[in-house]
């Protein structure tokens, strides 16, 4: 089946989330940049589930959860290029090409500027523990950014459903 290929336009709150993204990624590099001559040789590198730290490694790891964030936001933002390869719960036609599209790029842009922000929060809290500061992660901070990676494709299903039922 062959999908019409069209180039979808940003809007202003697409470029307000590629803006937010592009922040948090460099973030990512120059907050640990910053604070890598302080830091000591071991710093925290994992957290549990209640958000306390339960691992260390040498400081050089804190470039592990940048290169990770970094190279998913390089492949969701080149896959985004591709609406008309995603998969869609619709068929894909001439009429609802356009919509369909902004919707699925959109919904892409978000969950990648949520997971970027998330890693983004990461880093900062192994840097800050690193410094001697909480050993910790907020659990409300985890589960907000585990409920919005959750509910924003069930919330683009439904609407995609009531837009074509």
């Amino acid at each position: 089946m062959s999908r019409p290929k069209i180039e979808i336009q940003w809007e202003p709150l697409d470029w307000y989330l590629e803006v937010l993204g592009i922040i948090a990624v460099v973030f990512m590099v120059l907050y640990p940049l910053y604070f890598y001559g302080q830091l000591p040789a071991e710093i925290p590198n994992h957290f549990d589930g209640s958000g306390n730290v339960n691992g260390y490694g040498h400081k050089s790891g804190i470039w592990l959860v940048p290169t990770i964030a970094l190279g998913t936001y390089v492949f969701l933002w080149l896959l985004n290029k591709i609406p008309h390869q995603f998969n869609y719960t619709v068929e894909i036609t001439e009429e609802n090409a356009h919509s369909q599209y902004q919707m699925a790029t959109r919904l892409m842009r978000i969950i990648n500027v949520t997971m970027v922000v998330f890693f983004a929060y990461i880093t900062y809290t192994m840097v800050k523990a690193g410094l001697g500061g909480a050993e910790r992660i907020n659990n409300t901070a985890m589960f907000i950014f585990i409920t919005l990676l959750l509910i924003l494709p069930i919330g683009y299903l439904i609407i995609n459903w009531k837009k074509h039922a």
